[in-house]
């Protein structure tokens, strides 16, 4: 049996999408307008102003808005107003259904409200999270953020928010099916809304603390309850609360056997739904008047009430709708038939058992056909993963060879040369003036070892199978910086300039540690093969994806590796080149920058040719 609860809480609402061209030429008249306001505080409001207008009708152009008015905050160092837009936008994603994004800004804005000691936005923000967390069906993160600002308003003495947040966790209890902690949130609100003298919260506790003990079994308690809540309904003027209460009485009545009674509050709830042009409350009321009718044989006050439910519920299926008439008018007529059903009895008792005896033949023959396939299928999945072990196996394999290989020729060299210069120094026949060429030297040695190490590793593990990206949105330019930064003094040894061209919110969506690997490889790269010139980083950015480009001035590749480097689909190392100050290589760098690419499904290229510098392209999504 449905109970109606009264919810007393933050309305987050489902936005209404219509499409009206002139409206929305219109609303991109406005957007102009409001970017050539002079005033930064007179722009910002009005941006805020619109999102207001127009987050239900129009929710796209308010959330375009939104990020308008997020960064025109930031822009001018507003932290009221950057808390106040990541709160539009968690609000505006809640009302689409984009939870992820919404619970994003949500976080954003608490950050920002708890920099600012703004209690009453840190209850705002722990409110929306909360009804985040409900959508997701994630009861205990839910729970946790509504409990945080339960505390937040009994802190700070935020009476109306603590009301709001105690509804919604009753909210919680609800959907938690825990109706006596349920009930306990609802008496502390019943009790704050009488020391405020706020009677209409009055009726909205009692009226679900009626439906709790309903669901408890105190019937008794019930019932005074819902009559205080009818006595304060009666005197109220909007006719959806007083429908709900009714209806929650006369539901009590059918549950405690008293038809009359719950045929005649159910008739009140019928006019007050009807008044408030309400169809889910009379949803809930046809229902209960069908089966109080029934139950008291009038069959045919049960046929008008189950026929003003059906077309109420125009949704439901014909068939469902026949089965529920045929089923009423069978009782209506039963006097009637009585007879014919019992000289039918004896038929369908044979029909009956024979039925029962070809369902279980069928069940049989089943059972022995789902067996058969269950073995087949087993057999072809076991080939399947033997198939696939030979092949992991095989590209362990490679790894393996071609690991030794570099670390045979490209490790123990340096390490060789460090075990000689340990043994020259031991000797103690070492110059000064050789040794500081000696040092130098050994710096240069053990800074290539290390980068043969680190990219030996970083491709070592992308060959292997369960090496997977983890894809999120982040910002470009936060990477660029860093890579830039590290590089810089490296560069400058070169007399080389590096061109950072890549703005601030560059979003993309891929992993942020193989993004940088590939920054950081390539930009290295760059600076291998160019001396007294120059390397830039830009971006160009189209619908779907984020276009990187690293171009140098140096002294290029030839022909033959651009089209080994753009063509070839194995993902192996090629051979290097010496750099302008003769730094060695082990061709790791770039395929490794191949294969993050391809992992986070985005490509890599190159434009070159000798002396004529070197392009790199790096594609990768924009959104997931």
């Amino acid at each position: 049996m449905h109970l109606k609860y009264i919810f007393f809480i933050l309305m987050f609402l489902c936005p209404v999408g219509y499409t009206i061209s002139a409206q929305q030429a219109s609303n991109d008249t406005a957007i102009i307008r409001m970017q050539a306001i002079k005033n930064d505080t007179d722009r910002s409001n009005a941006y805020f102003n619109f999102i207001d207008k127009y987050e239900e009708a129009q929710p796209a152009k308010a959330l375009e808005v939104g990020y308008m008015a997020l960064a025109e905050a930031k822009k001018i160092n507003d932290t009221l107003n950057v808390a106040r837009g990541y709160y539009a936008l968690s609000n505006l994603y809640y009302n689409a259904g984009n939870f992820p994004a919404a619970l994003q800004n949500a976080i954003a804005s608490l950050h920002a409200w708890q920099a600012l000691s703004n209690y009453s936005g840190e209850v705002k923000c722990n409110q929306i999270m909360t009804s985040i967390y409900i959508q997701s069906k994630d009861y205990e993160s839910a729970k946790k953020y509504c409990e945080q600002a339960i505390d937040i308003c009994t802190a700070h003495n935020l009476s109306e928010q603590k009301s709001q947040s105690l509804n919604l966790l009753g909210v919680v209890y609800g959907c938690m099916e825990q109706p006596e902690k349920g009930l306990d949130i609802y008496n502390q609100l019943l009790k704050l809304y009488t020391q405020e003298g706020n009677v209409q919260g009055q009726m909205y506790a009692l009226n679900n603390i009626g439906i709790l003990l309903q669901k408890l079994k105190k019937y008794d308690e019930a019932v005074q309850t819902l009559a205080q809540a009818e006595k304060i309904a009666d005197t109220m003027s909007d006719p959806y609360f007083k429908g709900c209460v009714y209806d929650n009485i006369a539901q009590l009545n059918y549950r405690m056997g008293d038809l009359d009674k719950s045929e005649a509050n159910g008739l009140i709830a019928v006019d007050m739904a009807l008044k408030a042009s309400d169809p889910s409350l009379l949803s809930d009321i046809y229902p209960l008047l069908k089966k109080v009718y029934q139950q008291k044989g009038d069959y045919q006050k049960a046929l008008d009430f189950a026929d003003k439910y059906i077309t109420l519920k125009d949704t439901l299926f014909s068939s469902e709708r026949v089965k529920v008439t045929k089923d009423l008018q069978t009782k209506y007529e039963t006097d009637i038939k009585d007879q014919q059903i019992a000289a039918q009895t004896q038929k369908l008792t044979y029909n009956y058992r024979l039925n029962i005896a070809l369902l279980v033949l069928a069940a049989l023959l089943f059972a022995i056909a789902f067996q058969i396939w269950l073995s087949r299928r087993k057999k072809v999945h076991l080939n399947k993963l033997i198939t696939k072990q030979k092949q992991e196996l095989e590209q362990v394999n490679k790894v393996k060879d071609k690991m030794f290989s570099i670390v045979g020729h490209d490790v123990i060299k340096p390490i060789n040369s460090l075990i000689s210069f340990a043994e020259i120094l031991d000797s103690g026949d070492l110059q000064p003036e050789r040794l500081s060429v000696y040092t130098e030297e050994l710096k240069s040695s053990l800074k290539y070892t290390s980068g043969v190490m680190i990219n030996l590793l970083n491709w070592g593990r992308s060959q292997m199978e369960g090496y997977k990206p983890i894809l999120e949105q982040f910002d470009l330019y936060n990477i660029a910086e860093e890579v830039v930064a590290g590089l810089k003094s490296e560069a400058t040894r070169k007399d080389t300039v590096i061109d950072k061209k890549i703005p601030r919110n560059t979003i993309l969506y891929a992993d942020i540690n193989m993004t940088s690997i590939i920054v950081r490889n390539l930009v290295s790269n760059a600076i291998k093969f160019t001396k007294n010139g120059s390397i830039t980083l830009s971006v160009a950015i189209t619908d779907k994806n984020v276009q990187i480009y690293i171009e140098d001035t140096g002294i290029g590749m030839s022909k033959e590796k651009v089209q080994l480097f753009n063509t070839s689909k194995d993902f192996q190392p090629i051979a290097s080149t010496l750099g302008t100050n003769k730094e060695q290589g082990t061709g790791l760098g770039l395929q490794l920058c191949r294969t993050f690419a391809s992992l986070m499904h985005g490509n890599i290229s190159v434009e070159s040719g000798n002396g004529a510098g070197s392009k790199f392209t790096v594609i990768l999504p924009k959104n997931g």
